[in-house]
């Protein structure tokens, strides 16, 4: 009995050698391959804005995905019906994605955020309504701290379908410092006393040159705007530090800056 099973089995191996070992290659292959794909997928997210929890849940994903899809693989090479696998799956995916729609979203649109670059860690942006100092951009949302130390979470599907502002997507900007003064004022010495000031500034590009123009005829008062050129990383400090010193500037020059008032005759 025992000799006959040998000698079946034998016969079967030299039968199916071939085959065996085509099969035993596409597996170690399969499984290095697998294995490869995993370690380039979470070296290239650990160099990307996607590390940490992020990147481990995306590779957890493909972890899933590519093993599911080399069992199946390997299941229909051997010869085994997979049929009722796949649509087995197929249900069950579908079901999952139903339940995690707006996750899904939020992925795809961290990933589009990721592609696009349309703000990075730091930049100061502006979305929607809301604007703040980029803290983390993950696969499922963007933090920005607000200049009060509040962080806002916002969903990436929410950032991807908003218009985004980046204060921070060019090296230099332009300040424009906006006051009054009263008609009859010579504008000719508020652009000297304005440019005189100017000059204490060095952060302050000379080209463009800063400039002083007068911007519209106000019901009581003539609009002037200073508008000038600085780093961006500088914009704040100096606007506050100029505004302060063009207001002694005109004082001290005695050029009237107007405000307004209301007369009341009581009859």
């Amino acid at each position: 009995m025992l000799d006959r099973v040998k000698n079946e089995f034998v016969q079967w191996l030299g039968t199916h050698l071939r085959e065996l070992v085509f099969l035993g290659i596409f597996a170690i292959l399969g499984l290095f391959l697998v294995r490869a794909l995993l370690r380039f997928l979470a070296r290239g997210l650990r160099r990307s804005r996607l590390g940490g929890a992020a990147g481990d849940f995306m590779v957890s994903v493909a972890r899933v995905l590519l093993w599911t899809l080399y069992v199946i693989i390997l299941l229909t090479t051997l010869g085994v019906p997979t049929t009722g696998l796949l649509a087995m799956l197929s249900a069950f995916a579908l079901a999952i994605s139903l339940a995690l729609q707006s996750t899904f979203s939020n992925v795809a649109a961290g990933i589009i955020l990721v592609m696009t670059k349309p703000f990075a860690e730091g930049d100061f942006v502006q979305i929607g309504e809301v604007s703040g100092e980029v803290e983390t951009i993950t696969v499922f949302n963007t933090k920005l701290k607000t200049p009060d130390n509040k962080v806002i979470v916002l969903p990436n599907g929410t950032v991807t379908v908003g218009n985004i502002v980046n204060y921070n997507a060019k090296a230099i900007r332009r300040l424009a410092l906006d006051f009054s003064v009263g008609y009859g004022t010579d504008v000719t010495a508020v652009r000297r006393t304005v440019l005189a000031h100017v000059e204490n500034y060095p952060l302050i590009l000379r080209d463009p040159a800063p400039v002083v123009v007068v911007t519209d005829l106000g019901e009581s008062a003539l609009q002037i705007s200073l508008r000038v050129w600085l780093p961006t990383n500088a914009f704040w400090d100096v606007k506050f530090a100029l505004a302060e010193g063009v207001y002694h500037a005109l004082l001290a020059a005695g050029i009237e800056i107007p405000y307004a008032q209301l007369d009341v005759h009581i009859k």
